[in-house]
């Protein structure tokens, strides 16, 4: 009799743990499959929309880190002050946990007054910081005035 439960039991068992290793291989496979038309919008603790990523393809390596194609971001201004930037980039790297873009291929980067480009760059969305390592260039489009310090 308990030879018998034991049998139902270890077949049940083995059952769960097969249909449980099909379901993790389909999400593993799933997870390598490209998306087309990928977009992840991003937002602070109060609900607001922070930045935005979008690209003609997309492919997740891990749980945590995105290959993007075709990367087109939008960085929406905080609620203290600043305008919307567009960024955009061949290829970058999305780390989802961390919030942090990153890429080695050219940026183009748009705001209100201004156009920079570079290569080897970062975006730390949590801080709010662009960083470009090399090639950098920046371009005014109106005159930039020089802040006085107020005289005593």
């Amino acid at each position: 009799m308990i030879r018998k439960i034991f049998m139902k039991f270890q077949t049940s068992l083995m059952f769960f743990l097969s249909s449980l290793s099909v379901a993790a291989s389909e999400s593993f496979l799933s997870l390598q499959a490209p998306i087309q038309k990928f977009f992840l919008p991003m937002f602070t603790t109060e609900g607001h929309k922070q930045w935005e990523v979008e690209g003609e393809e997309a492919t997740m390596n891990n749980l945590d880190r995105v290959a993007i194609r075709s990367m087109k971001m939008r960085i929406f201004p905080s609620k203290d002050a600043g305008d919307t930037w567009y960024v955009e980039s061949p290829s970058a790297y999305i780390f989802i946990k961390s919030a942090v873009v990153e890429g080695r291929e050219p940026l183009q980067v748009q705001g209100r007054g201004f156009r920079a480009s570079g290569c080897d760059w970062q975006w730390f969305g949590k801080k709010r910081h662009l960083r470009v390592h090399r090639n950098v260039e920046v371009r005014f489009d109106s005159q930039c005035e020089p802040q006085t310090s107020a005289q005593p």
